[in-house]
């Protein structure tokens, strides 16, 4: 399976049929140690201290709506579709 680069909103990612690994830049005004939050559907599936995190076991034809966020706000968000990723802007009231 070929792996898919794309970056939107803050975000980073490479995905497979089946998995999605996001990457972003720690925030400027982050503390040395920061927990970050993945979101998957707008549901916090897991916490990292890295700024990297691996979703694995995705349905190829299931859209996916990908948000990270730290105590300070938001850092970004990916919409993957079922065939190719695009992006979802989400509104500055969530």
């Amino acid at each position: 399976m070929p792996n898919h680069y794309f970056s939107q909103n803050g975000l980073t990612a490479c995905c497979t049929d089946t998995t999605i690994t996001l990457f972003w830049e720690k925030p400027a005004t982050a503390k040395a140690v920061e927990t970050y939050t993945v979101l998957r559907n707008d549901a916090a599936i897991d916490t990292t201290t890295k700024t990297h995190f691996t979703l694995k076991h995705l349905h190829p034809k299931n859209e996916y709506t990908l948000f990270v966020q730290w105590r300070g706000g938001g850092i970004g968000d990916l919409f993957r579709g079922p065939v190719l990723p695009g992006v979802h802007q989400r509104s500055s009231g969530q």
